[in-house]
């Protein structure tokens, strides 16, 4: 009796160990499993983060695109309908995209709404400004806003006439690049950055030139202009022998006005050579000044500077992007641009 309760007793013992090694066994393998579901995961966003870190934006079926694809390169195979695994075994995909896939992604992609993707969308605004030694070196500054880690430098080019007319007498050199002096948000969340930077380009002797920055991808969903283009311009008269410059400016601002309050910013703007001012809007969105088709309900500007916005009017304003562009220029017609 006493033999058949040890042996009982045994038999219990190690059950109870192989239930045990049997729960530690599936511990482990949940654990693999969760670690290799949360690794896809992490693949998945990181190539999410490159595609809209690279293009400058968000690629709505990105879930079919990366999910099933082993890698970036196989995805954009597989996108623009290549064979992968015929004719590149070395970037197969896991999972073989139907000609119906390709095609519904395809048409996704060129008919996506501009506004969700904010397709390479990232110049929001920004101003230039210039100064000229008495050698005849000039130095054109810019201040500029972008989406987040967007900003770069479009180039700075000379010419004899406005708005990229006349002679063109090449691009300036780029002496300075900040892409992130500053940084902020708009109304909903949207990060942008502040960038800075210096171009300088000695002059071909004295007269009237005009040093240009343009380009296109200007953010959307900007109730006052639909162009994407964009462009600054500063206009340089130089005598030959004595230093000039146009007139400063304060530097780019993204500005969040409340409606039923009234908006109000001074341009901080003088004349190093000691000259007058004056003040003006620039309105059409075409060619050469890319600025707002329609000016912002009741704006206006003043003779020291200051922009404004009455009260009534930002009430009875719709929400959303707007813009202005204006013009600062002073007693010789040298001119900056905001």
């Amino acid at each position: 009796m006493s033999h058949n309760r040890r042996h009982r007793s045994g038999n219990s013992q190690k059950l109870q160990a192989r239930l045990a090694k049997l729960h530690d066994k599936n511990l482990r393998m949940q654990k693999r499993s969760h670690d290799r579901e949360l690794a896809i995961q992490q693949r998945r966003l990181a190539r999410a983060a490159w595609w809209q870190r690279t293009f400058k934006t968000p690629i709505m079926a990105y879930n079919r695109v990366f999910a099933k694809a082993t890698s970036l390169w196989a995805a954009f195979l597989a996108l623009i309908g290549f064979d992968n695994k015929r004719q590149h075994p070395a970037h197969s995909l896991r999972y073989r995209f139907t000609k119906s896939h390709q095609s519904s992604l395809r048409r996704a992609l060129l008919v996506e709404p501009m506004e969700p993707r904010l397709l390479l969308s990232h110049f929001r605004g920004g101003s230039i400004t210039h100064s000229v030694s008495p050698s005849g070196n000039a130095v054109v500054a810019l201040s500029t806003a972008w989406v987040d880690g967007a900003a770069n430098d479009a180039g700075v080019n000379l010419y004899s006439g406005p708005g990229a007319t006349g002679t063109n007498y090449g691009a300036f050199t780029n002496t300075m690049f900040n892409p992130q002096v500053a940084t902020g948000a708009e109304l909903g969340g949207s990060i942008y950055d502040i960038a800075s930077e210096t171009n300088s380009k000695q002059l071909p002797g004295a007269g009237t030139y005009y040093a240009r920055w343009e380009s296109g991808c200007r953010v959307s969903s900007i109730n006052n202009t639909s162009s994407c283009n964009w462009a600054l311009e500063t206009k340089i008269v130089w005598n030959g022998t004595t230093a000039s410059s146009s007139p400063t400016v304060r530097d780019a601002t993204i500005d969040v006005v409340a409606k039923t309050y009234a908006y109000s910013q001074n341009l901080g703007s003088v004349d190093p050579d000691g000259t007058p001012l004056s003040y003006g809007f620039l309105n059409g969105a075409s060619a050469p000044d890319y600025g707002p088709s329609s000016a912002i309900p009741g704006i206006s500007v003043d003779s020291t500077g200051t922009i404004s916005v009455s009260a009534a009017n930002t009430s009875a304003t719709n929400l959303g992007r707007w813009v202005y562009k204006t013009r600062i220029t002073d007693g010789q017609g040298a001119y900056s641009e905001r």
